[in-house]
């Protein structure tokens, strides 16, 4: 997630990163890790296009509408969680999720909910990293 200012408690910042990759790939898993100081919670997907065409946009008002057509969500981060697998998100044996060009899913979606206004940010408020094969 990049570095981003808030205004207000309990704002809801997305942000959507296009899969730019030449052929398909499957994610097999996804690791969210979040400051506790910053977020509440971290909800991560795929999608065919996002509802703003910028990086970054308040999705405070628009909850359950971030993208436009296809869409999987996968991964949570949350900050009341002691489970030791908060944030691991990993698909079944043999079961992977098709991304890329010949697919509908071409953007990477980030949602983190800030719990406070974030004026000078100096930290990014959650990070994902993605395991992914070239193979089906």
């Amino acid at each position: 997630m990049p570095l981003v200012e808030t205004s207000s408690p309990d704002q809801y910042i997305c942000y959507a990163y296009p899969l730019t990759t030449e052929e398909d790939i499957y994610v097999l898993s996804s690791l969210t890790e979040a400051d506790k100081s910053l977020a509440h919670h971290v909800t991560t997907g795929v999608c065919e296009e996002p509802t703003f065409t910028g990086t970054t946009w308040d999705c405070t008002k628009s909850q359950g509408h971030t993208c436009k057509g296809d869409a999987v969500n996968f991964g949570l981060w949350d900050e009341f969680s002691n489970a030791k697998d908060n944030g691991a998100f990993k698909l079944p044996e043999g079961v992977s999720l098709r991304l890329g060009p010949r697919t509908n899913l071409k953007y990477f979606l980030i949602q983190v909910h800030f719990m406070n206004p974030v004026e000078t940010p100096r930290m990014s408020a959650a990070n994902v990293t993605l395991e992914f094969t070239t193979n089906p």
